[in-house]
């Protein structure tokens, strides 16, 4: 069974978010809430690197990795997109994707904070002279001086590499890094997911709050189910063992199974705050209340990623997923 090692491309995904970008064609509106950026409006925010959670299982030499981009061909220079990293690592150290001159071509790189050295670059041109967005898969296996990288753009084979991948002190990677903005041109990010099988096929869809279910915190927590990530809409508890459940948006249409789900919640507590820890739990019938996540003073993104349902130990099944409510539960 295909293990889901991580998976995000929204705003609240990442430790230091990039913005949100609602424009028609940047990511796939039949899965994805929204595509994230360096930059909005205008505002450049020049070679910024955003990194994601680290993957709940840990460190890996060897995964897929599959994301949904524009290919910011209007740019001047080349770019970096999508790397794999440390989260120690906060200027992304690691193993890049970029896009080459003469901005059709996708490439292999590392990158140690200050330079990028190219490993590989695609003979032909995979990239079009286009922002249409592209989806694009990496395979990695064993990450280290003998690795091997392949590189799918739209299901086909754009390049590989064999050989030495790494940077100095990096020896595996748990953390997804995205690239901002190295000019006035935005590349757009979405779909990102990580897993130890071929994610060629992969989708990832975004659900939202869409419901009230049987308990409540204290606030308004239909507000939150924005399209872009708003703190001001809030929900909070400063008792023991409250808990709160929200129903779900439903699954986009089609034939697709569920391989994984993955909670993500930004919280923090207060000063004066009884609880000191949240829970990211599901009802599926019955409620698994998940394991209590010590929070800080500051808001944070907690996760939860389950490749299997919790209540039956059993694979997802569409209509449990539509049928279920996400709990969150604080906890002393």
């Amino acid at each position: 069974m295909t293990n889901i090692l991580w998976c995000g491309a929204e705003d609240i995904d990442f430790m230091n978010a990039l913005d949100p970008l609602l424009v028609a064609g940047s990511y796939d509106a039949s899965y994805a809430r929204t595509g994230i950026t360096g930059s909005t409006g205008g505002v450049t925010i020049p070679q910024v690197v955003a990194l994601s959670v680290p993957f709940p299982g840990g460190p890996v030499t060897s995964c897929w990795l599959h994301f949904r981009s524009t290919a910011n061909t209007t740019a001047t220079v080349e770019t970096r997109m999508v790397g794999l990293t440390k989260a120690t690592k906060t200027a992304g150290e690691g193993l890049w994707l970029k896009v080459d001159n003469p901005r059709t071509k996708i490439a292999l790189c590392t990158w140690d904070g200050t330079t990028a050295v190219e490993l590989a670059t695609e003979a032909g041109g995979s990239i079009g002279a286009s922002s249409d967005p592209y989806t694009i898969d990496m395979n990695l296996v064993d990450y280290g001086a003998a690795a091997t990288v392949t590189v799918y753009v739209d299901g086909v084979q754009a390049l590989t590499f064999t050989g030495d991948v790494r940077i100095a002190s990096l020896t595996s990677v748990d953390t997804v890094a995205l690239f901002g903005d190295s000019g006035s041109s935005k590349v757009v990010f979405s779909e990102l997911i990580v897993a130890d099988d071929d994610t060629r096929d992969m989708r990832l869809a975004t659900l939202v709050p869409a419901s009230t279910g049987d308990s409540t915190f204290t606030g308004d927590h239909t507000t939150i189910d924005d399209s872009a990530l708003n703190l001001e809409d809030s929900a909070f508890a400063n008792v023991n063992d409250a808990a709160m459940l929200v129903g779900l948006g439903s699954l986009p249409a089609g034939s697709l199974s569920v391989k994984a789900l993955h909670i993500v919640a930004r919280a923090a507590k207060s000063s004066g705050s009884t609880p000191t820890k949240l829970a990211l739990g599901v009802k599926s019938g019955t409620v698994d209340d998940g394991t209590g996540q010590t929070l800080l003073a500051a808001h944070k993104t907690y996760t939860r990623l389950m490749n299997v349902n919790p209540v039956t130990s059993a694979a997802w099944t569409r209509a449990q997923v539509n049928a279920m409510n996400v709990q969150l539960k604080a906890l002393a």
